[in-house]
Order: structure tokens, then C-alpha cells, then sequence
């Protein structure tokens, strides 16, 4: 009889272009854009009023927490009227981004006060189906990106 142990750490997924190497410095990953505007628009609000949810830097962006509904509108509320739709856009963007969708989608994912220190509710079911269609989407989109043939060079 043989017995296995569950991995206790997820292992990542193979690339079908074989093991990644590390990016060299130059080729480093362009920061996301919403990152870029989350900070500009930081240092517009009162000073501790941004939301901790809201994340500024990097490191940050890949570990969220789903927000708590009407972030966009509390946040919108402090900054010039003129700023308005560049948050809205932003916010759009590192929601609809996978480690959101993902954070959004799992078993139990509850939504977290702005100041990002206690949960306020479980993200509804709805919410949690949405991200994880989107994700599946994204998912299908990829595998038929990677199936169709290469176009040969003429030659």
C-alpha cells in the first residue's frame, strides 16, 4: 500500500516552452500602470487617508485582498473632481487583474475594510462566480493562443 502526502506549497505550473529562466535586469516586467496612478493619486488625498487596500507598490499588488464595496466612490470623494476617472480606471485595472480575480474567487474570500485590517464580509457568490469565469476565460483564451500554429516565414 502505498500512501502520498499532500504538497503543502502549490508547485508552478510547467511553461510548455520549458523552465523559465530569471529576467535579466533590463528585461525586468514593466510595472503595472495602475500602480503608477494608485501612487500619483495617493500623494493627492489627506495624508492616511488611501486606503491600505489600494496597493502602491509591487510587492503589494500581488497578494491582495478583495475591496470593500464603494472603495471607488469613497476615494473619488477626496480626490479633484478632474482625477475622478483616471481612479476609476485604475481601479478597473488591478481588478480585473489575475492575482484580484484570483484573491476574489476562492473559497471563503471575504472583502477587507479600507485601512485593510479586519474582514467586513465574505465576498458574495456572484462576485466569486464572476471572477472565477473570468478567470477560465482568460485561461481557454491562452490554450487556443498557444494551439494555433505558427506562421511560417516565406521563404
Amino acid at each position: 500500500m502505498t500512501t502520498t502526502t499532500a504538497n503543502p506549497r502549490p508547485q508552478p505550473r510547467p511553461s510548455p516552452d520549458g523552465p523559465r529562466a530569471s529576467r535579466p535586469a533590463a528585461q525586468a516586467r514593466p510595472e503595472p500602470e495602475f500602480l503608477v496612478t494608485f501612487r500619483r493619486l495617493r500623494a493627492l488625498v489627506p495624508s492616511g487617508t488611501w486606503p491600505a487596500t489600494l496597493p502602491t507598490e509591487a510587492r503589494a499588488s500581488l497578494d491582495p485582498k478583495p475591496l470593500a464595496l464603494g472603495i471607488g466612490e469613497r476615494v473619488a470623494a477626496l480626490l479633484p473632481e478632474a482625477e475622478r476617472p483616471a481612479l476609476h480606471l485604475a481601479l478597473g485595472l488591478f481588478t480585473r487583474g489575475r492575482p484580484y480575480l484570483l484573491a476574489l474567487s476562492a473559497d471563503g474570500a471575504m472583502r477587507w475594510s479600507d485601512d485593510g485590517e479586519r474582514a467586513v464580509g465574505p465576498a458574495s457568490e456572484e462576485h466569486r462566480a464572476s471572477a472565477t469565469a473570468a478567470l477560465l476565460t482568460r485561461a481557454l483564451t491562452e490554450m487556443k493562443r498557444q494551439r494555433q500554429p505558427k506562421p511560417q516565414g516565406a521563404g
